[in-house]
């Protein structure tokens, strides 16, 4: 599994185009698979002092992930309506292939190494261990 750096992270992320990068900030904040979160509908979002996304991951198992306002913020910003959170201009939500090769090749141009969408959960993961 490759491991990625702070600022080999945000290079990355300056480097996907803005929706593809505000999916991706999502995985990483999350630590959710890319399935799960280019499935998130409206309807499963709550917003009180925090916003909470409702994610169903393998075996339909439910759980809840927590994002920053301001990054919800600049979700409905570039996505301002449709069913799904992250919906594309074909009013379904985006193809996980899609996302991950976006993702895989921003990195091989500005990292010169294969990233995948994957890793960003992982990073994810570690950081909140090192926490």
């Amino acid at each position: 599994m490759a491991v990625i750096t702070e600022g080999e992270r945000e290079r990355l992320l300056k480097a996907l185009p803005l929706r593809v990068r505000l999916i991706a900030e999502t995985l990483y904040v999350t630590g959710a698979r890319v399935s799960e979160v280019l499935t998130v509908r409206r309807d499963q979002v709550k917003t009180n002092r925090s916003v909470e996304l409702r994610l169903y991951g393998k075996g339909g198992k439910e759980r809840a992930a927590r994002i920053p306002a301001e990054l919800y913020k600049r979700i409905l910003q570039v996505f301002p309506r449709g069913t799904y959170l992250f919906e594309s201009c074909h009013k379904k939500h985006f193809r996980r292939e899609y996302i991950s090769r976006e993702i895989a090749r921003a990195a091989r141009r500005v990292l010169g190494r294969a990233v995948s969408a994957h890793v960003l959960r992982h990073y994810s993961a570690s950081r909140t261990i090192a926490e």
